[in-house]
């Protein structure tokens, strides 16, 4: 289980100096690929890709699935050689688990079926989660985005747009033109648009927001 402070701007798995760097560069020559190629996967320079394996800059959630997918390794493993936690949050004494109620599913392409209204089976979460707190489930097998079939994002309920709450954020957002993604925010070229990013998609330019619901906690299947 991957935490997110709630001042947290992006879900990150990794912390800043316990990368395994031996795991993945071994990992890279036995697929028979080069970190440039990997980097040009992940669409970031080599240079960027060398600080995420030095432990020099936090790796994202969609980062490692992504590696995941391409050195055809479980997520699991690219989460703990990146340094992340996998131990989920505890507090003292005895960890304290809460039950979330899934409100939606997120498709491949980050698409989201969310309804507020209609809560369905809720999944145990261990730590500290406020009792408002809902989730939705990637449903991706079979997709490029398989890793992260079955993951489930832990967001709180839906916001008017705060762009000092939310941008360089990770949130599931509704747009003025219906639509309702999982994306990072960005700030736009214009007041009250939003530039909006995902892994391996096209960015969207100048969104107009109508709520926002921040991601604060990442649990794999």
């Amino acid at each position: 289980m991957i935490a997110i402070d709630a001042m947290q701007s992006v879900n990150y798995v990794s912390a800043m100096s316990h990368v395994n760097y031996k795991w993945f560069s071994d990992k890279i020559t036995a697929k028979g690929l080069t970190q440039r190629a990997v980097a040009k996967h992940l669409g970031v320079d080599a240079s960027t890709l060398s600080l995420l394996l030095h432990g020099k800059r936090r790796m994202r959630v969609e980062q490692a699935a992504e590696i995941a997918r391409l050195l055809s390794v479980p997520v699991g493993d690219v989460m703990r050689n990146s340094g992340a936690d996998m131990r989920g949050i505890r507090q003292e004494g005895a960890p304290t688990f809460h039950a979330v109620p899934l409100v939606g599913w997120v498709d491949e392409n980050r698409n989201v079926e969310i309804d507020f209204d209609q809560k369905g089976p809720a999944f145990e979460v261990e730590g500290d989660v406020p009792p408002t707190a809902i989730c939705i489930q990637h449903r991706t097998a079979g997709t490029a985005a398989d890793p992260m079939d079955g993951w489930i994002e832990v967001i709180m309920p839906p916001r008017e747009p705060n762009p000092e709450d939310m941008l360089d954020r990770h949130c599931v957002v509704k747009l003025s033109t219906g639509e309702t993604l999982l994306r990072t925010v960005r700030r736009g070229y214009r007041d009250g648009h939003f530039k909006l990013m995902g892994l391996n998609l096209p960015p969207i330019h100048d969104a107009e927001i109508s709520w926002y619901s921040p991601v604060i906690l990442v649990k794999p299947l």
